[in-house]
């Protein structure tokens, strides 16, 4: 099983795809339905006005890392808080990555002259220059 914290991260990224409007693009039906239940255990867990600042700002823009970093934070109390809440996500992410969920999506915006961007994903995998 997941640590809380890779749990946390786990479900900020999922959440994040779906909050970027990417889902179409990366993912069948059965995987976006269980994106969307992904999202309303979060809603339904944190109901704080607070928190539901956090997941607007977040839901508003998915790609900033200081929100998915706030919402992360709050994810790993509350997992920490209910163990119930912690095998729930656990669930819907074993789900999604068993449905192929977890394909990996890389963005690169790069300005200016004379870059190089390298994105590597998955293990095992030797850069040199």
């Amino acid at each position: 099983m997941l640590g809380v914290g890779e749990l946390a991260v786990a479900a900020a990224t999922f959440m994040g795809v779906k909050a970027a409007g990417k889902m179409a693009e990366t993912v069948g039906t059965e995987v976006g339905n269980r994106m969307i239940k992904l999202w309303d255990a979060v809603r339904a867990k944190l109901t704080s006005p607070a928190a539901q600042e956090m997941l607007a700002d977040f839901e508003d823009k998915p790609d900033d890392a200081r929100r998915k970093g706030a919402l992360e934070l709050q994810l790993e109390k509350a997992i920490q808080a209910d163990p119930d809440f912690r095998e729930t996500l656990a669930t819907l992410i074993e789900e999604i990555k068993a449905k192929g969920g977890d394909a990996i999506v890389q963005t690169a915006n790069v300005t200016g002259d004379q870059n190089v961007t390298t994105q590597i994903a998955g293990p095992g995998n030797v850069v040199q220059r």
